[in-house]
């Protein structure tokens, strides 16, 4: 068993001066990478959106299929929570 002696108290100062410093260092570390990280992905969530809605844009109405009824005008519709399709069955 190790005996207390003159350096022991300051053993525990420097871990704690060690832990305050990793604290002040990291924390701010993770707190912007998250950030970042949530940036990023909205905008890779908005650019996907975004290429989608044209890629929907630039399909013409007239390519249905077969089993649609002659007369439904246009097989894509666009509402607000993305394109939709009338029973291709």
């Amino acid at each position: 068993m190790i005996e207390p002696g003159p350096d022991r108290p300051r053993a525990g100062l420097r871990r704690r001066l060690v832990g305050a410093f990793l604290l002040v260092t990291i924390l701010p570390l993770i707190l912007f990478s998250t950030a970042v990280a949530v940036l990023f992905e909205q905008g890779l969530e908005r650019a996907t959106r975004d290429r989608l809605d044209s890629s929907l844009a630039a399909v013409p109405p007239t390519t249905c299929p077969p089993s649609v009824p002659a007369t439904t005008t246009a097989c894509w519709t666009r509402s607000p929570g993305g394109a939709s399709c009338p029973s291709w069955s």
